[in-house]
């Protein structure tokens, strides 16, 4: 079979699910890399066009699950609350973006090599 491959774009999606409910993927991530970029879940949830509570509950079931906080919280003050990542947060973040774009540069590999012969 010959396909022009280099005319699409591959793009896979992985999901880490704990008794089949999603606990964390690529939405997650994005959101809590945006938390920490604009140090609000609020603001993040809006520019990700998500409500707050979802965002807040999607927070609270991986942090559930995982059995480390994700985000450090810090209310009012001087300058504001705020949230930011965890040390284990962080973690979380980078290895997950690093395996999914391992996947997806070895599902591209794959797509080339069973399709162009």
């Amino acid at each position: 079979m010959d396909i022009k491959v280099d005319e699409f774009d591959i793009a896979v999606r992985i999901r880490l699910k704990k008794q089949g409910l999603p606990i964390y993927g690529t939405g997650v991530s994005q959101l809590l890399v945006k938390t920490d970029q604009l140090g609000s879940l609020n603001s993040a949830a809006k520019e990700l066009n998500m409500p707050y509570k979802k965002a807040l509950f999607i927070v609270r079931r991986a942090e559930e699950e995982f059995g480390h906080q994700l985000l450090e919280k810090s209310i009012g003050g001087i300058g504001g609350g705020g949230s930011y990542l965890t040390e284990f947060g962080h973690q979380l973040v980078y290895e997950f973006n690093t395996i999914e774009k391992k996947i997806n540069e070895y599902a591209t590999e794959l797509i080339k090599t069973r399709f162009s012969h």
